[in-house]
């Protein structure tokens, strides 16, 4: 094998690694699993991880750069882009993750990502028939946390997520990340967690994090304003708020 083969080897075994949402801590030994390149005959031709990594990187944000440049000025042609995202795999995982490992969150990855969110945000804004209750911010994070949902979890919900987004945008669609309305509102809480459904008779325990998500779900499923209010109150991050949204919004759904 020549060292440009082996090369390959290990940046295909990387891409397979982000295609999975497995880099949030990423170590030679996992690189060597999926590369199928012994661990030492890959650090023979690369020193160091950081190596490793740096020269995937610029492969890598070349490719989404290329990416993210054009802005699709139609449905058809954001929805186009939003698959094509998520059929990539690593791309997906690279550009919206919450947890990357400190080696692969460069400045330039989160520049790029800056500038993917931008690129989306300006099409959305183009885009006709928008819902006028929701500004082109809301209408964002409804679209990521669809896509993340898609990217991060394997299960039913996440799989018919998957269907939706090949035909329409979440807004477009019958958007159902979290239980209807009228469900949420009627819930009662208690100070221990318990949570009780009057109608139907369900009944779940819930952490004081999720708690304080589901009171705001009972006043709004307003995303953006959702996590505005979490992080103002818990002090923590954008990216850890919405993990949490995300799994506690799956876990309305099947409780409810």
């Amino acid at each position: 094998m020549t060292t440009e083969e082996l090369q390959n080897a290990i940046y295909k075994g990387i891409d397979q690694l982000a295609a999975e949402n497995r880099i949030a801590h990423i170590s030679t030994q996992l690189i060597s699993r999926y590369s199928g390149i012994s661990e030492g005959k890959m650090l023979r031709h690369i020193p160091s991880l950081d190596k490793v990594i740096s020269k995937w990187l610029k492969v890598k944000e070349a490719e989404i750069y290329d990416f993210i440049s054009s802005i699709p000025t139609t449905e058809e042609a954001l929805l186009k882009k939003i698959n094509a995202l998520i059929d990539n795999g690593y791309m997906a995982t690279l550009l919206i993750s919450g947890s990357l490992d400190p080696l692969i969150e460069t400045d330039t990855l989160r520049k790029l990502r800056k500038q993917f969110e931008k690129t989306i945000l300006e099409s959305i804004s183009k885009l006709n028939g928008l819902p006028a209750d929701r500004s082109t911010e809301d209408l964002y994070n409804e679209l990521l946390f669809f896509v993340k949902e898609v990217v991060e979890l394997d299960n039913p919900e996440a799989r018919r997520k998957r269907k939706t987004l090949s035909n329409s945008l979440p807004w477009s669609a019958e958007s159902d990340l979290f239980p209807e309305q009228e469900i949420l509102t009627r819930l009662a809480t208690s100070e221990s967690g318990f949570v009780f459904d009057p109608v139907s008779g369900r009944s779940f325990t819930a952490n004081e994090p999720a708690i304080s998500i589901l009171k705001i779900l009972q006043q709004t499923t307003n995303i953006s304003t959702i996590i505005d209010k979490i992080t103002t109150e818990y002090e923590v991050t954008r990216e850890n708020v919405e993990r949490d949204i995300l799994e506690f919004a799956g876990r309305l759904r099947g409780v409810l």
